[in-house]
């Protein structure tokens, strides 16, 4: 995946610490902070891929909360299925890059 920046500023909400996963519902390979930010790259459900580590990583999106989208934020495209993630009202829309029949 290419990528430039997250496409949304996430902020932890959590009374203790949250769980940071290789991949969702994936073995845990560190911790996030109530309270924290962190560059959410993608929706993937029930679950956030979010920058970790010079990295990527998942955590629950039901404890993070979505604080704001980035202005500068670039797409997004997933070589591999051709597709582009872009943000829109709070929310990521899914299109296929290239030309419409």
């Amino acid at each position: 995946m290419q990528e430039t920046q997250g496409l949304y500023v996430g902020r932890v909400e959590v009374s203790g610490m949250l769980n940071v996963r290789d991949a969702p519902d994936g073995a845990v390979i560190g911790k996030l902070a109530p309270g924290e930010e962190v560059d959410v790259l993608r929706d993937e459900g029930e679950w956030v891929e979010i920058a970790y580590e010079g990295g990527t990583a998942y955590a629950a999106k039901r404890y993070i909360c979505f604080a704001q989208a980035r202005q500068e934020a670039r797409i997004i495209i997933t070589d591999e299925e051709g597709f582009a993630f872009v943000p829109v009202g709070g929310f990521t829309l899914r299109m296929e890059a290239g030309p419409v029949d």
